[in-house]
């Protein structure tokens, strides 16, 4: 779906870029370069894994915080919403838009729309 995707976007010739990368890291991307991040982090639905959901979503917004242009968007599809909910509110960066609540596969989920606040440094 990646690649049909990038595809897709290169003969329509707008000016996005698709990649893959890792949330917590994001060294390849410079401070507020970025317009807009459409992701789907873990769930921690997992078995056999162990994962602190908690500080692994305040790396990633730590992350989308500094590549984010001021008045930058998040869109982001999330299964721990309570988790990622309380995680966000530690941040007065970012400014919450909206949240719809769906269901994948018969699980709740939500996705969120977050706004840098533009006056960031």
């Amino acid at each position: 779906m990646f690649k049909i995707l990038q595809e897709k976007i290169k003969k329509s010739r707008v000016k996005i870029v698709v990649g893959k990368w890792d949330a917590l890291n994001l060294t390849s991307l410079t401070n507020k370069s970025v317009d807009k991040i459409i992701t789907d982090p873990p769930w921690g639905f997992y078995e056999n894994k162990s994962i602190n959901l908690r500080e692994f979503y305040k790396s990633m917004l730590n992350e989308f915080i500094r590549v984010l242009k001021p008045n930058g968007l998040m869109i982001i599809l999330m299964g721990q919403r309570e988790i990622f909910g309380e995680v966000t509110s530690g941040f007065s960066e970012l400014k919450l838009l909206e949240k719809y609540d769906i269901l994948i596969s018969g699980k709740k989920a939500t996705i969120f729309k977050i706004k840098i606040n533009k006056n960031i440094n």
